[in-house]
C-alpha cells in the first residue's frame, strides 16, 4: 500500500527533523541562558519546554480539527507518560540526574496538574473537558510561568 510507505517516510523524516531540531534547541537554550546570565532550569522550564511541546500541540490541534479527539488526547497523554518514564528513566540510567530542591515544586505541579485534568474529565457529564476547565488550565499555566520566572 503506497499510503503506508508514505506514512513511514513522513515518520522517518520527522524523526530526523526532531533530532536535529533538538540539537539546535539545546544549543540555543544554553547559549541564551549564558548570554542573559539566567539559570538553565528557567530556560528549560520555559523556552525549551514550549519549543519541544509545540509539535505535540500542532499534532493535537490538527487531530482535534479533524474530529480525531482520541488522537489529540492520546498525543498529549502518551507524550507526557513517555517523557516522564522513558526519557527520564533512560537518561538517568546513563547519567545520574540530581534533583535540586527547586525542582520539587515543579514535580508537585506536574502531579497536581495531572490530577486536575483527571478531575476535569471525570466531572464532565459528557466525558469531555469543558471550556471553563480549559480556561482554568491556561490561566494556571500562565501563573506557573510567572512563578518560575520570578523564582529565577
Amino acid at each position: 500500500d503506497p499510503g503506508v510507505g508514505r506514512a513511514i517516510a513522513f515518520i522517518v523524516i520527522g524523526a530526523f527533523g526532531l533530532y536535529f531540531g533538538g540539537q539546535w534547541v539545546v544549543a540555543g537554550a544554553v547559549g541564551l541562558a549564558q548570554a542573559w546570565g539566567i539559570n538553565d532550569t528557567l530556560v528549560g522550564l520555559t523556552i525549551v519546554a514550549v519549543g519541544t511541546s509545540s509539535p505535540e500541540l500542532i499534532a493535537a490541534a490538527v487531530a482535534a480539527s479533524r474530529n480525531q479527539t482520541d488522537i489529540a488526547v492520546g498525543t498529549e497523554v502518551g507524550s507526557n507518560v513517555f517523557n516522564l518514564l522513558r526519557v527520564l528513566g533512560l537518561t538517568s540510567s546513563i547519567v545520574e540526574l540530581p534533583i535540586e530542591v527547586v525542582s520539587n515544586t515543579d514535580l508537585i505541579i506536574v502531579v497536581a496538574s495531572s490530577r486536575l485534568i483527571i478531575l476535569a474529565y471525570l466531572s464532565g457529564c459528557s466525558n469531555a473537558i469543558r471550556r471553563p476547565h480549559r480556561i482554568v488550565f491556561v490561566l494556571l499555566y500562565i501563573a506557573y510561568l510567572v512563578f518560575i520566572i520570578q523564582r529565577g
